[in-house]
């Protein structure tokens, strides 16, 4: 590989091979490719880019003419990635950045479904926001159980023990 070679010459397959990581790309299959090969990147993509000009996106047939594998199954291990959410293949559009993992937006967006559950004083179900506190479906239900609480509350106050007086026995003046 130490001149470029013209289509008429054979191209021969590198020393050092890697394996093709699945939804990769070319370009940073390329990149490894040429790493494990002690080459520059930028040389083999030019390289793999093929005469006259070895410039723009690099030829299939040539990757895995350097790889010695088949071009399209190469190309559609590369390119392909399976969806985080429904499984189904997709190709991969973008050369850099980060891997995509799912295959629209559908995929991507989680679905909103309203969650349910059950009021706690007439448990009729109702729909709950999220960060909603109470789980209370109407001012008659929010009324009822401000009832209750203000009745537990004045029991909890009747039935505390009086607070004597060690010295003298006596009931304890209430304090602030």
């Amino acid at each position: 590989m130490t001149r470029p070679a013209t289509d008429s010459e054979p191209i021969t397959k590198l020393p050092f091979q890697i394996r093709p990581i699945a939804g990769e790309g070319c370009y940073p299959f390329i990149a490894r490719l040429a790493r494990a090969n002690c080459l520059p990147p930028a040389y083999l993509r030019r390289f793999l880019a093929g005469p006259p000009r070895y410039h723009g996106h690099p030829s299939w047939t040539r990757i895995s003419a350097v790889t010695g594998r088949d071009p399209e199954l190469l190309r559609k291990t590369l390119d392909t990635v399976k969806c985080k959410t429904c499984g189904s293949d997709f190709a991969v559009t973008r050369t850099f950045g980060v891997l995509p993992r799912y295959c629209s937006t559908r995929c991507r967006v989680p679905q909103k479904h309203p969650v349910l559950e059950p009021c706690r004083i007439c448990r009729h179900p109702m729909k709950i926001q999220f960060g909603q506190r109470h789980r209370l479906c109407s001012s008659a239900c929010r009324r009822v159980a401000y009832i209750e609480r203000r009745s537990r509350e004045e029991e909890a106050a009747g039935r505390q023990p009086s607070h004597d007086c060690a010295a003298c026995e006596g009931p304890m003046p209430p304090t602030s």
